[in-house]
């Protein structure tokens, strides 16, 4: 794997986990007297640039051959296997 690559993968984690971090914050301040409106605003702004920002290296990853499973993982795609029928013996 390549180093930036490698290095991506963990910009990637580190916002993945800032997204999730200023989510919840952002579900306690709901209700909460002392977060204003315009500081409610810049955390909704901040949440959505996170996440526009994870998805942006999800699609570098992915165009670099690394896969995500579903439980956060990381899978470097090293070769894709691709059968043939041949047409000419009724397999």
């Amino acid at each position: 794997m390549k180093k930036w690559v490698s290095e991506m993968i963990k910009q990637h984690a580190h916002t993945a986990i800032e997204v999730n971090n200023v989510s919840k914050f952002i579900e306690n301040a709901k209700n909460s007297d002392k977060i204003g409106k315009v500081s409610f605003a810049n955390l909704a702004l901040l949440l959505r640039d996170l996440k526009n920002t994870a998805k942006t290296y999800e699609t570098i990853l992915n165009n670099e051959g690394v896969h995500f499973a579903p439980d956060g993982s990381y899978y470097e795609k090293v070769a894709e296997i691709n059968e043939k029928k041949n047409t000419d013996n009724n397999d």
